[in-house]
């Protein structure tokens, strides 16, 4: 999600890479709250972050769990670290239209926290 969103709003400013430490394949309610905002997420995948690891400089690394933000190695060149405690939908245990709520709860906060971060990053 957070990639959408800045690919969307901050393209111009930024190369935007999104990857984690245990990727599966993007959840369904994911791609299904996306659509509904106009975003086609259906070729997207999760990638490794060995993928990026001394092949590309980070500028910024966002980290959006606890998990992932303690599991996260130090980065050569990283000039700032970021860390949003978002709780992760896909492990809730609730019924189908509560868990998709939940997505679309998420998603909203991911997108406020974007765009919050790129108009400080563009001052």
């Amino acid at each position: 999600m957070a990639e959408a969103f800045v690919k969307k709003i901050g393209s111009d400013k930024y190369n935007v890479y999104s990857a984690g430490f245990k990727p599966t394949k993007v959840h369904p309610l994911t791609i299904k709250v996306m659509e509904e905002i106009g975003f086609n997420l259906t070729d997207h995948y999760s990638k490794d972050l060995k993928e990026y690891l001394g092949e590309i400089h980070f500028d910024v690394v966002i980290t959006l769990c606890k998990q992932a933000n303690n599991l996260c190695p130090i980065i050569p060149g990283v000039e700032k670290r970021i860390f949003w405690e978002i709780e992760d939908p896909s492990k809730l245990d609730d019924s189908n239209e509560k868990k998709i709520e939940k997505f679309r709860e998420i998603r909203d906060i991911i997108e406020e926290k974007i765009q919050i971060f790129l108009k400080e990053e563009y001052k």
